[in-house]
């Protein structure tokens, strides 16, 4: 699979995969992957419409769920540099690839 042209920001709270449109969002209480059909109209392909957490605030599970599908969907790997902080420290006691994506 082709990558897209796409650039990827964060303002430590929330993290954006943008091509020409949104392809992912990854916040406080959820995550979203996009795409975009034949006639360029977004398509909602996947929701985390609530975080696994106390209060439904998203884990790092949810972070390492939205990594997967940003790479499934788009082949674009979402690093961990781009991870909200207040889940940086939970996520440094976790290996991706011992993390069940659901």
């Amino acid at each position: 699979m082709k990558t897209p042209p796409h650039d990827i920001s964060t303002d430590g709270i929330s993290v954006w995969v943008n091509g020409d449109v949104c392809l992912g969002r990854f916040c406080a209480f959820g995550y979203d992957v996009f795409i975009k059909d034949d006639r360029t109209i977004v398509k909602h392909l996947f929701t985390g419409a609530k975080g696994s957490g106390k209060d439904n605030e998203v884990t790092v599970l949810d972070w390492r769920r939205w990594q997967t599908a940003m790479l499934e969907f788009f082949n674009i790997n979402v690093p961990d540099e781009y991870i909200p902080r207040k889940l940086k420290e939970a996520a440094k006691s976790t290996n991706p690839a011992e993390v069940d994506h659901g």
